[in-house]
């Protein structure tokens, strides 16, 4: 009987073991991880009237509204209550619960203003302080001042280099007030306005992640399902090729008209960036704003937004505990029922509440924490569309809000913008190019001419200053400071000499944006492909084209990130004048460059704007990627037999033929009489 017993006895242990390693062992029984929820919030002012303080603008009647209620109306968003929100749920004991913060400096040289003249948001620094002391369980920010750009730029239009200067004396602006902080490793771009091609800029500037609007990673999965009633057109083919086969989502209970990836989609990953030059790799980690959940958020937080009904719904895909799905609830932190007292203090202590109620189910944490706990793995690298948030315009990857089509009388004002910003861009370029480039407190503070040039040239890329477009005196303000940057340092141009700079391209824009395919109205948009840039140099321009190719194969590889990357077809693009109606004129203006390249249909399609300046100065836009509806191979699958552009090609043209494997071109003129020797191509 003894015997018996220590011999069940054993049997029950050994049983035990066989169900706990079999448990451990079997895909998808591993502990789950509860959805995690972030905050990030967004606080903005914008400098008013270029070469004025806040007050002096309020004085000068400029605007048809009260410049200094503006400021105070949001006096709550602007000094404790974020801190409010976040102490509270600390005082619960949510350890890691946190938030991220975007103050940018032209909000922060308005409150220093209105401080130091004693009108109002006196020690309005002290609540960001103390909560910048805070620490999650983590030891991260509990409060998080995350990077920005100075100025609001809409950084996916800017040159690289303004835009990593841009984060550097936002930086050192939050340095100055809060000597305490140390810098933030996470980037929200203004508008969550985001392209790959930022990438190399943001990593030069020391940032290790970056906030993106998540409807750019679903748009990049060839099983999208596309519904015009997303508000958006439908992703251009060559942005599909993203390999992942998530669960597709309607969020119910919330406005949500497109269906949303899961767990993919609320999932951080890394993007890529590849130097067309040098091949050079850059990458960073790429967090996904929640875009329809923040935009809910935004009408007011807990309550507002259902939060159990509305991620309840995501809960059955959460099955991957090593990255867990993680909800950015991205918005402006000052406006509407995002910026009011009932969010940040009695729907935020609800919030709490229920956090409190299902510490299984979700739980808050900061976005540190997070990849601290759940980094990504080095070869999950993902494409991302451009595009921004929900909140402007739906944030479509062309960026319409900022770069509007012309009205009916042929007029945009949102493009004449950035024509008079890419003379002044090169302007300033050419005249630092003979001395040092001013340092980071030169160009905040505006010392010297060199310094006041660039900060002026900065504030110029306001993207508010392109928002607003026929209202109040918005649509003069970047011809305004474009002007003042100009002041400074056209008398260094006057006789520039044998200057190094090259051209300066606005980055080429397409018309259509989805050539052959839908966009909006009633049918197709015609297969022809036009490109159009601005472009400028000081010392005049000598040549403006456009480079081209057929990709061979129908998939993006990292030759089609390479100049280099195989034979090209060149067009010389047409200059056009551009109109201005601004109040003042601008000093200067670049040329607009068109050309319309026929018979692409079928294929992805790279291309980029080559430009040079009497010189002999040298500029190439980045490479961008297109796929061609129609043709003969509207699937996009890749070539199939053999295929000539231009399909009617004039005598002066150039003509490229692509196949699908090695072989011979064989050609004759008049039935395949030899042509004269003086026409053979070399070799």
């Amino acid at each position: 009987m003894v015997r018996q017993t220590m011999i069940t006895s054993r049997f029950r242990l050994a049983s035990r073991l066989f169900v706990t390693l079999l448990l451990a062992l079997t895909p998808g029984r591993a502990e789950a991880a509860p959805i995690y929820i972030t905050f990030v919030w967004h606080m903005h002012q914008p400098i008013y009237w270029p070469g004025e303080s806040l007050l002096e603008t309020a004085a000068a009647g400029h605007y048809s509204f009260d410049l200094v209620a503006t400021h105070t109306d949001r006096s709550g968003p602007y000094t404790g209550w974020p801190r409010d929100a976040i102490g509270a749920a600390r005082a619960a004991g949510l350890g890691r619960c946190g938030a991220q913060v975007s103050l940018t400096g032209s909000l922060m040289e308005n409150l220093d203003v209105l401080e130091a003249a004693g009108t109002a948001f006196g020690g309005w620094k002290g609540p960001w302080q103390e909560a910048a002391a805070w620490r999650t369980d983590g030891g991260n920010p509990a409060l998080d001042l995350i990077g920005f750009g100075y100025f609001h730029p809409l950084m996916a239009l800017v040159e690289p280099e303004d835009l990593a200067t841009q984060i550097r004396i936002h930086r050192l602006g939050l340095e100055r007030r809060f000597p305490e902080l140390a810098p933030s490793r996470g980037l929200f771009p203004p508008e969550t306005a985001f392209s790959v091609r930022m990438i190399p800029a943001l990593a030069a500037a020391g940032v290790d992640w970056v906030v993106v609007d998540n409807v750019h990673f679903d748009r990049t999965l060839a099983a999208y399902p596309y519904t015009p009633s997303s508000n958006l057109i439908p992703p251009n083919a060559a942005d599909q090729r993203t390999e992942s086969s998530p669960s597709w989502v309607s969020l119910s209970n919330i406005w949500a008209p497109g269906q949303l990836s899961a767990p993919f989609g609320y999932q951080p990953h890394r993007a890529r960036y590849l130097d067309p030059s040098s091949g050079q790799p850059s990458d960073i980690i790429v967090v996904p704003g929640a875009r329809y959940e923040g935009n809910e958020d935004a009408r007011g937080g807990f309550g507002a937004l259902d939060y159990d009904a509305v991620l309840s719904q995501l809960e059955p895909y959460n099955q991957d505990p090593d990255h867990p799905m993680l909800v950015v609830l991205h918005h402006d932190g000052d406006n509407y029922g995002g910026g009011s007292d009932s969010y940040y203090h009695a729907n935020f202590a609800g919030f709490v509440s229920w956090l409190q109620a299902n510490p299984a189910r979700f739980q808050c944490i900061t976005i540190e924490d997070y990849l601290a706990l759940y980094p990504p793995d080095p070869s999950d690298v993902i494409h991302v569309e451009d595009g921004s948030w929900s909140g402007a315009d739906n944030g479509d990857p062309e960026f319409q809000k900022w770069n509007g089509d012309p009205g009916g009388d042929g007029y945009s004002p949102d493009r004449h913008s950035w024509a008079v910003l890419t003379a002044a861009r090169n302007r300033v370029a050419t005249a630092t190019s003979g001395a040092a480039m001013p340092s980071d407190e030169d160009v905040l503070d505006g010392a010297g001419d060199l310094g006041r040039a660039w900060r002026f040239l900065l504030m110029a890329q306001a993207s508010d200053y392109w928002y607003w477009d026929g209202t109040e005196e918005w649509d003069s303000q970047v011809t305004r400071a474009s002007n003042l940057a100009l002041e400074a340092v056209d008398p260094l141009l006057a006789s520039p000499g044998a200057e190094s700079v090259s051209p300066t391209i606005y980055l080429p824009q397409r018309e259509p944006y989805n050539p052959g395919a839908l966009e909006w109205g009633p049918g197709l948009e015609e297969e022809a492909l036009t490109i159009w840039t601005f472009v400028y140099d000081v010392s005049g321009l000598a040549r403006v084209e456009l480079h081209y190719r057929i990709d061979a194969d129908g998939r993006l590889g990292n030759e089609n990130m390479r100049y280099d990357g195989g034979a090209v077809c060149v067009e010389e693009m047409a200059p056009g004048a551009v109109e201005s109606r601004t109040n003042p004129l601008p000093w200067h203006i670049a040329t607009r460059y068109q050309v319309t390249v026929p018979g692409l249909g079928g294929y992805i399609v790279d291309y980029w704007v080559e430009a040079e300046d009497d010189l002999g100065n040298v500029a190439r836009s980045p490479i961008q990627h297109v796929f061609v509806e129609g043709g003969g191979n509207s699937s996009g699958a890749g070539v199939s037999g053999l295929y000539s552009y231009p399909s009617s090609p004039t005598k002066n043209d150039a003509i490229t033929v692509v196949g699908d494997g090695p072989g011979a071109v064989h050609w004759g003129v008049n039935g395949w009489t030899e042509p004269a020797e003086a026409y053979w191509p070399a070799g």
